[in-house]
């Protein structure tokens, strides 16, 4: 009887190890931390560092510091529409943070953010831009029909006050209704670039000799507010832009557009080349180094044919390397390992572009290796507006913060900056989606399921190998470090932060591992003893 019992309990502890072993492998990856009271946050801007992140929603937004837990409460804000607006910055030395904090515009120093400075006071009208210059001794506030405020680091004494006369000499106001800084960026030496809204010209203004260095004019008219004709590189020593011998008119194709480069410290040109007269709707991007442009148009004799070139800075030579129908503005990603464009994302291969990450209109994709992926099957297809949703779902991007991601039929997808993660997100309908099709048809979901709105899991890729990370949930919202390595997750819980590669923890596997061992050597113990009498026997028979 004991010798039964003891068979039972040891296949007992097998099939639990068994069980335990299986959990332990499927086990969701749980996140490093979850960070409270952020309920449906969007996380929209990391500091260089990756230690800071700042988080909003429509009532408020909250300055978070990722190791420590510290937090400041700022003003509630929409994330602006206009190109290149931004509400708040970090110093790229990760030492100061600006922002709005009680309707005033505050540069407050990371290390103690409950001190600081106001900068501005004036809380009406449009939402300041905000931005530090290259070498983080300046801080620039923008705002429109206000003087452009361009104050020390830390804030000291009063700021240098640019007047849109100032910065654009001739009188801005005859003959527009409207002009303000539309586009502007820090480039090399505190030298800032601003262009002129309705005025097709950008300004370079010498900021420590309050000069104008040089002026781009009759720049090209752009055809999208998020596709500038104009572009500083990384390190801001060299400006390209596209530009036309005359001022074009209004809803006009430009006639003899030319590319020019400038040297930014030196303030000259130094080569302009003709581009072909058939030429429009331009887009264009650095590489990473800052040696080589890319430059998109479409070359309206071919049927709006896209062309993709890259462009040498120091000698303009150029040459094509892609031609495609239907793509949208090619860019260089932030490590420009690969071109991102409405569609997904092109590698360059030699001499030539191709693709890399392919999505289509119906929510499949394909991937560098050419494999397909189906995220849905035909039942589990998120239902969409048949017209003009591509339209809605550019713009949901951009309020969210995802103005580089991909947008299709129930898919939205977006890369890291180091170019080394892929996120796919898929939206699940309760109604019509996958949690549906668990429930007999016929019969009423109970209450409080099927009444949401939808489900968004969160899918991770290696850019490299194709491999698939666990499955995040509820991530309507995602947002990567600038490393990388720190993935920040929202939805309509708290917000989560991920160490990345994402990985199950390792020790429970450790533990079941051994207690298997243990098992395994009880086993043979067990067999060698039944064993051995029977040995000692056959050796005892004449």
């Amino acid at each position: 009887m004991w010798k039964r019992v003891k068979q039972l309990g040891m296949a007992l502890l097998w099939l639990v190890l068994a069980a335990a072993a299986f959990l332990a492998w499927h086990a969701p990856v749980r996140p490093a931390a979850v960070l409270g009271d952020t309920k449906s946050h969007i996380p929209w801007l990391f500091s260089p560092d990756g230690r800071w992140l700042l988080a909003g929603q429509q009532s408020r937004d909250q300055l978070i510091n990722l190791t420590t837990g510290e937090r400041l409460v700022l003003d509630s804000h929409h994330i602006g529409t206009w190109p290149d607006k931004q509400r708040a910055a970090f110093s790229p030395d990760n030492q100061f943070f600006i922002g709005r904090l009680g309707r005033k515009v505050r540069c407050v120093p990371l290390n103690s953010v409950h001190l600081g400075r106001d900068l501005q006071d004036n809380a009406e009208g449009a939402e300041p831009s905000v931005g530090f210059s290259l070498d983080n001794r300046k801080v620039a506030v923008v705002q429109s029909y206000q003087p452009l405020l361009i104050w020390d680091v830390p804030a000291r004494g009063e700021p240098r006050t640019i007047a849109l006369a100032t910065l654009f000499p001739e009188d801005v106001l005859a003959g527009r209704r409207a002009s303000w800084i539309y586009r502007w960026h820090w480039g090399h030496g505190q030298t800032f670039f601003a262009e002129e809204y309705r005025g097709n010209r950008v300004s370079c203004w010498d900021v420590p000799a309050a000069r104008i260095r040089f002026q781009i004019r009759h720049l090209v008219e752009s055809y999208g507010i998020n596709c500038p004709t104009w572009r500083l590189s990384p390190d801001g020593t060299r400006c390209i832009a596209i530009v036309t011998q005359q001022p074009t008119p209004p809803a006009a194709v430009p006639e003899g557009p030319w590319v020019q480069a400038r040297d930014v410290p030196a303030g000259k040109l130094l080569w302009q080349r003709p581009m072909p007269s058939s030429n429009a709707m331009f887009d264009l991007s650095f590489a990473s180094d800052g040696k080589q442009v890319a430059i998109c148009s479409r070359d309206l004799s071919r049927n709006h044919l896209v062309q993709l070139q890259l462009w040498d800075m120091e000698n303009g030579e150029s040459r094509t390397i892609a031609e495609t129908k239907g793509q949208e503005h090619f860019r260089f990603t932030t490590a420009g390992r690969f071109l991102h464009h409405d569609w997904g994302w092109w590698e360059l291969d030699g001499d030539q572009a191709r693709p890399a990450f392919d999505f289509h209109d119906d929510g499949y994709w394909h991937d560098r290796a050419g494999h397909k992926h189906t995220p849905y099957t035909e039942e589990e297809q998120t239902p969409m507006p048949q017209r003009d949703w591509m339209g809605t779902r550019r713009a949901y991007m951009m309020r969210v913060g995802h103005g580089d991601c991909v947008a299709a039929r129930g898919v939205m997808a977006g890369m890291s900056a180091d170019d080394r993660w892929l996120a796919v997100r898929l939206t699940f309908n309760y109604q019509q989606g996958k949690w549906v099709d668990w429930v007999p048809k016929g019969i009423t979901l109970p209450e409080g399921l099927g009444r949401k709105d939808s489900d968004y899991e969160l899918h991770l890729f290696d850019v490299d190998s194709g491999a698939a990370s666990p499955v995040l949930h509820d991530a309507e919202y995602w947002l990567f470090s600038p490393d990388g390595k720190v993935l920040v997750t929202g939805g309509a819980g708290d917000m989560r932060v991920w160490s990345l590669p994402l990985t199950a923890p390792q020790w429970p596997r450790w533990l079941i591992g051994v207690l298997a061992v243990g098992l395994l050597g009880i086993h043979l113990r067990r067999w060698r003893r039944a064993k051995s009498p029977s040995i000692a026997a056959g050796k005892a028979t004449p």
